[in-house]
């Protein structure tokens, strides 16, 4: 009924709720098509991960104030003051090595960050180090001949930017 007369704006309240997964899959491809029309459509729901794959702008209200607004990927760098980093080794026993060097090329304040996991063979940690000052972080890895198959970003996600947002209320 809502489509009938085939508005230029929906504002859509929960849509996904109630529904089985393959029932929010095919909301969300009606969603994207309507879209993809040209339609301008306003979703509210609690299940973030889900909005996250339809959104293109994001607004996040919490105790009736407007604390972030705008792309998905502007809201992320502006509420993520820090971001996670994983250095993925190829001989899990130079973990030592691997954290003293990420540790030594990090600023102070962000050493207590780094953490080490013996069973992935990974060292972990957070940085608000700029992407140029990171391959400096990579060069002395391997400078140091640590082993590294990947060094990559952990991706934050609509929920982590949520709960940043309104642990700042």
């Amino acid at each position: 009924r809502t489509l009938l007369h085939n508005p230029e704006v929906l504002i859509l309240d929960e849509p996904a709720n109630g529904l089985d997964p393959r029932a929010r899959i095919e909301m969300r491809e009606i969603i994207l098509r309507l879209s993809d029309m040209g339609k301008t459509i306003i979703v509210t729901s609690h299940i973030l991960p889900e909005l996250s794959r339809i959104c293109n702008v994001v607004a996040m209200i919490t105790q009736g104030k407007l604390r972030a607004f705008g792309s998905l990927d502007q809201i992320m760098r502006d509420i993520r003051q820090r971001r996670t980093f994983e250095v993925q080794l190829v001989d899990p026993e130079q973990l030592t090595a691997a954290s003293t060097a990420v540790r030594q090329g990090l600023e102070e304040d962000e050493r207590g960050s780094v953490a080490e996991s013996a069973a992935e063979g990974m060292v972990r940690f957070q940085t608000s180090r700029t992407d140029r000052d990171l391959v400096g972080l990579l060069a002395r890895l391997v400078d140091q001949r640590v082993g590294v198959a990947q060094f990559r970003e952990v991706p934050t996600d609509l929920e982590d930017a949520f709960l940043s947002v309104t642990r700042a209320t």
